[in-house]
């Protein structure tokens, strides 16, 4: 095997295995020793190119392998890392794969030495559960945003964030009409009812298996793991209502009993050479699948926000509100377009005038609005509940400093749920400080009176 693209391979890989793992990329020393392992260099040959001690680089070694062990879950020494990774590359470029690749070498269009198969023209598309939503409102920051992380630079996984209602789903449905060309399979599934990842891989390998018209009378091919797939092939696969793999009750992000081999997959989707994309949507993601800053390493966050004023009119002036312009309590829902279609169908059914409704402390809250809100009320843990009671309660938006100031709660965990709060997109956070808006204000107090039987 060519060793240049070896190198070029195994230190994509390593390097996105120890960001992972550790938060930073290889450093110098790590580069080097990688490079000599491949090359077939001993410790003391590296050491005395680069004039430090081989004891020093053995321990540079070792720490490497075992970071890489404890990714891939085998175990990786020096002695049997380029096999390794000649064998995982050589299962990506499968033999199919190849002729594809020489194909496009001859007709003078650039190789791609990432080992996955160009776009082919039969094109796998299941979109049955991606739901039929009504108007989009302009979301042209992020589309280009989604568009240039997918596109550009290749990121393999994107957690789009938010509460809901927000307009994930309705972003997401736009940019897969505007990029789907891009890629040979795009698939959406609904995660609501949390299947088994066993099930949930059938499904995809049923889909990517499945005979077209062309080759309808061509042999069954030969089922592979999934993440051969996707790396034989550019996916693009859509997972909505993420969230129902996280326990309830528990900071965001911890997995359901039984629901770590999602977390298998995502690492290898995070770690593993391919050209795919995979986007989760939810109210809150596993934490394996948030980077510890917003896009780094081939992964992207994107936690969405209510709409710009502009979009706001809009959404308003289609509902036919009359005497839109009374209605200044609308803007305290904060462009949720769930939140304002239902206020105003509600305004609109019972013929509610502006007059009756004077301040932010008598908001209407339709009860499919309470009903969802409460629902995520329900999965929070005992700190978060603490905390969001504690902003809900301040008059003004708090900073850190006064928030641990109160006793009833240790600081480690005040921190902690104020962090899961905020990536659950129940607080608000600007300029170093907290708050509640006022629609989930009064949600939380009619939750709390539900809870007491008043």
């Amino acid at each position: 095997m060519d060793i240049e693209k070896m190198l070029q391979f195994a230190e994509r890989a390593v390097d996105e295995i120890v960001f992972t793992n550790r938060g930073r990329h290889m450093d110098d020393l790590e580069k080097a020793v990688l490079r000599g392992t491949l090359r077939r260099k001993t410790y003391k040959e590296i050491a005395k190119e680069l004039e430090c001690s081989d004891s020093h680089l053995r321990e540079v070694g070792s720490e490497l392998w075992k970071i890489i062990s404890e990714e891939l879950g085998d175990k990786i020494s020096k002695s049997n890392l380029r096999s390794e990774l000649e064998k995982l590359q050589v299962s990506i470029c499968s033999s199919d794969c190849v002729q594809q690749i020489d194909s496009v070498i001859y007709s003078g269009e650039p190789r791609d030495n990432s080992g996955v198969s160009p776009k082919s023209n039969c094109q796998r598309h299941d979109l049955s559960q991606m739901p039929e939503l009504g108007a989009f409102y302009d979301r042209a920051s992020e589309l280009d945003t989604l568009k240039t992380w997918i596109l550009q630079e290749q990121c393999r996984i994107i957690a789009l964030m938010g509460i809901s209602g927000i307009g994930k789903t309705q972003l997401a449905r736009q940019l897969v009409e505007q990029i789907q060309s891009e890629f040979e399979s795009v698939i959406w599934r609904s995660l609501e009812h949390a299947p088994p990842f066993a099930q949930l891989e059938a499904d995809f390998i049923q889909v990517f298996c499945s005979p077209q018209p062309e080759d309808a009378s061509a042999e069954k091919k030969k089922e592979l793991p999934l993440i051969q797939y996707l790396q034989k092939h550019r996916c693009l696969i859509i997972l909505d209502d993420i969230h129902n793999l996280c326990c309830p009750g528990e900071l965001a992000g911890k997995y359901k009993p039984g629901y770590e081999p999602y977390k298998s997959f995502f690492r290898k989707i995070r770690t593993l050479p391919h050209q795919s994309c995979l986007i989760l949507m939810g109210w809150e993601h596993p934490r394996d699948c948030l980077p510890l800053k917003k896009h780094s390493s081939g992964v992207g966050t994107m936690q969405l926000k209510g709409l710009d004023p502009l979009s706001t009119e809009a959404l308003l002036r289609e509902t036919e509100l009359e005497n839109r312009e009374q209605w200044q309590m609308l803007n305290l829902y904060e462009g949720n377009p769930f939140w304002l279609k239902s206020v105003v169908f509600q305004i609109q059914e019972l013929e509610i005038e502006p007059t009756n409704i004077s301040s932010e402390h008598s908001l209407l809250l339709p009860e499919n609005v309470k009903d969802n809100l409460q629902e995520q009320f329900d999965r929070l843990s005992p700190q978060e509940q603490q905390v969001l009671h504690l902003l809900a309660q301040a008059e003004e938006p708090v900073n850190l400093g006064q928030l641990l100031q109160n006793q009833t709660i240790e600081a480690s965990n005040s921190i902690n749920a104020l962090h899961s709060l905020c990536d659950r997109s129940l607080i608000e956070r600007k300029n170093k400080r907290y708050s509640v808006s006022p629609a989930i204000k009064q949600a939380l107090h009619l939750h709390d009176s539900q809870k007491k039987g008043y």
